[in-house]
């Protein structure tokens, strides 16, 4: 754009002199201005092209810099998914050695399953639906895969503790008993896994009594009842020692 312009400035000034016959000099002075602007306006617009200039060179150094920036991201990412790969390559190496090793646990789990269904079946009948239960979960999720092995294992450990804790640990509980054949909510005094107590919501009192076959629950006669009365006191004001003559579930003759 600059050189046309000079081109038209030139080219007015050739023109000027060829038709002009005696130049005036306004005719000189009109020309002389136009000259003048003319190339204001070539140097204004000499000035935009450089500026255009520099601002493409600084925008082409920097898609430089960013093509830069981008080629070391590319290069990380591929770097960390080659890494990624051979981590999961080896997780499921490990994963499938596990699973192998793993079936050998299945033998152990079932026997140790049948035996504490059948400690429990034989144990105090303290909520003996609920641990039950839970044992038939235990087998049901290992059998459908949906537990591990090594994760019913745990889960069968976790419940191995729930039972010494049992064992150890003393408080009231609420859960069916079965007296003279009538199965009726009621609160329990279960101490460790030696003792249960029962207490209808009629205020009548009994135990769990070994038996010949098992465990059953008996009612205990006015004498014994006052006993086991104050033990149930002392549980619900929170007072878990003291000295308490209560009828002995393991001998004969309860009534």
């Amino acid at each position: 754009m600059p050189a046309q312009l000079l081109r038209r400035a030139s080219l007015a000034l050739v023109l000027a002199c060829a038709f002009s016959a005696p130049v005036q000099a306004d005719d000189i002075e009109r020309l002389s201005q136009n000259l003048v602007e003319l190339r204001s306006e070539v140097e204004a617009l000499n000035a935009q092209l450089q500026t255009a200039q520099a601002e493409h060179e600084l925008r082409l150094r920097n898609l430089i810099a960013r093509k830069g920036e981008v080629e070391n991201l590319i290069k990380r990412q591929e770097l960390e998914l080659a890494r990624l790969n051979k981590a999961l390559q080896k997780t499921r190496e490990e994963s499938r050695l596990a699973t192998s090793d793993a079936r050998v646990l299945v033998p152990a789990i079932e026997e140790s399953l049948a035996e504490l269904r059948s400690y429990i079946d034989e144990a105090l009948p303290f909520k003996r639906a609920e641990r039950l239960a839970a044992l038939d979960e235990i087998r049901s999720k290992l059998d459908s895969g949906v537990l591990t092995p090594q994760k019913a294992a745990n889960r069968l450990w976790g419940f191995y503790e729930d039972e010494l804790r049992l064992a150890k640990e003393s408080g009231l509980y609420r859960q069916p008993v079965a007296i003279a054949g009538d199965t009726q909510l009621a609160d329990v005094a279960r101490l460790g896994m030696v003792a249960l107590y029962y207490r209808t919501d009629e205020q009548a009192y009994g135990m769990a009594r070994r038996a010949s076959r098992g465990w059953e629950f008996v009612s205990l006669a006015d004498s014994e009842a006052g006993a086991v009365a104050e033990l149930f006191d002392s549980f619900e004001k929170q007072v878990r020692t003291g000295y308490f003559a209560i009828p002995n579930p393991l001998a004969a003759g309860a009534q």
